[in-house]
């Protein structure tokens, strides 16, 4: 990444909105574009419709969050969700363009819906684009559902080239954008996820060894086995069957001990949501007959950076995913990552080098490479190589410094 000059925005009134500020990498990435933008000395005020103190991360407490736009529901007779979230993102516009005081910009994220809205009183609005949502609801089978997304998906296109400036979270997504929105000619501009690096650091007096064994539900007399990892939230497109299946294909190697090999399957759930309840279920049902795996939901930060540090190898499956900043935290915390060959983590992972990029529907190659890292030639070298570059490539290119220098100077 070319050096960029440090931006000064001291005193500058900045409004952040985002439809749901729960736990996942969208949540992740705004709230550290709210604490870059505090960072640079900007005041910062963050909207949402939806916000549990109990169910965020833990950066939250550092920032200004009001809940506005609240009183619609989330779904009309469990449907509509799509409509409902522009609605109450709507009301939560209104209230930033007419009710909230004057900013000098204004950003928002995942629902372009209310930029005309804040357009009316500020100039300056951004959009980040995750990834286009016309592509994420592929559902449309009745003319009812074809007609309902299409006007949604007409009204994402015009609304988002509404905006001032767009950002992308990847190079993959920014020619998705080109392919999806073909009336735009707005040229979005890449601001990569990062990482924030000191919310990585346990303190020395914390016994991870101790969490890691309670939370693994094994026997403190034990050795810790080796630990293949899956972080995602419960969610199908996430593909965390492929983690299931590439571990199996692991431990029935000839020759492979399965008690030194442990699968952990985290990520976030949430009961309220019906998808998270279902896929862990049907999760169950794959597992089924391996007595050496855990599935954990949502689990603390605590004990996720517990389950990173002494991670081996962590799975990451969801294809053409638009980022992922699971591989660039691994990849910090000392894991080797084994990822999709397709979207951002063709731009986060090196093949070979920092991880390994592999082919999303063939499980043999994923339980090959499995058997090639832990069993292969002198495997504690070449794991130690693999973690000490992967560790480099993430403070050189996903650093919080130069993700809030890039940010300010697009904001300048």
């Amino acid at each position: 990444m070319e050096e960029l000059l440090e931006q000064d925005l001291t005193d500058k009134n900045i409004a952040i909105l985002h439809p749901d500020l729960g736990i996942g990498g969208a949540e992740q990435l705004i709230i550290n574009v709210a604490l870059a933008l505090q960072e640079k000395g900007a005041n910062v005020i963050m909207y949402t419709p939806r916000f549990d103190p109990d169910r965020c991360f833990e950066d939250c407490s550092k920032l200004n969050i009001q809940v506005r736009g609240s009183l619609f529901p989330r779904s009309i007779l469990g449907r509509f969700f799509a409509l409902c979230a522009y609605i109450r993102m709507l009301l939560c516009a209104l209230h930033v363009a007419f009710f909230a005081g004057g900013f000098d910009c204004i950003l928002l994220d995942q629902v372009s819906f209310p930029i005309p809205i804040l357009r009316c009183v500020n100039r300056n609005v951004v959009f980040y684009c995750h990834f286009p949502d016309k592509l994420l609801c592929t559902e449309r089978t009745s003319w009812f559902k074809r007609l309902y997304r299409w006007v949604l998906d007409t009204l994402e296109e015009k609304t988002t080239g509404m905006a001032r400036k767009v950002l992308v979270n990847s190079e993959f997504t920014k020619e998705v954008y080109h392919n999806a929105f073909p009336t735009l000619n707005t040229e979005p501009n890449v601001l990569y996820p990062c990482i924030i690096e000191k919310n990585f650091e346990l303190p020395e007096s914390f016994n991870g060894k101790s969490v890691i064994y309670e939370m693994l539900n094994i026997p403190k007399s034990q050795p810790l086995p080796k630990l293949v990892t899956s972080l995602n939230r419960y969610e199908r497109k996430k593909n965390i069957g492929l983690a299931i299946r590439s571990f199996r294909a692991l431990i029935n190697y000839e020759g492979v001990d399965p008690d030194q090999y442990l699968l952990v399957i985290a990520g976030g759930y949430d009961n309220a949501v019906t998808e998270n309840v279902e896929h862990y279920e049907e999760l169950l049902q794959l597992a089924e007959g391996l007595t050496n795996i855990r599935f954990l939901r949502s689990i603390s930060n605590e004990e996720r950076l517990t389950l990173l540090r002494y991670t081996d190898v962590q799975l990451y499956t969801p294809e053409n995913e638009h980022f992922g900043i699971v591989p660039v935290e691994a990849m910090y915390m000392g894991c080797i990552v084994l990822a999709c060959n397709s979207g951002g983590p063709t731009e986060s992972i090196v093949n070979g080098r920092t991880g390994f990029l592999l082919d999303a529907d063939d499980v043999s190659q994923w339980g090959k490479k499995l058997h090639e890292i832990f069993q292969g030639q002198s495997p504690n070298k070449l794991l130690e190589i693999l973690k000490t570059q992967a560790k480099e490539r993430v403070e050189a290119k996903f650093s919080f410094n130069a993700f809030a220098n890039q940010l300010a100077e697009y904001i300048q």
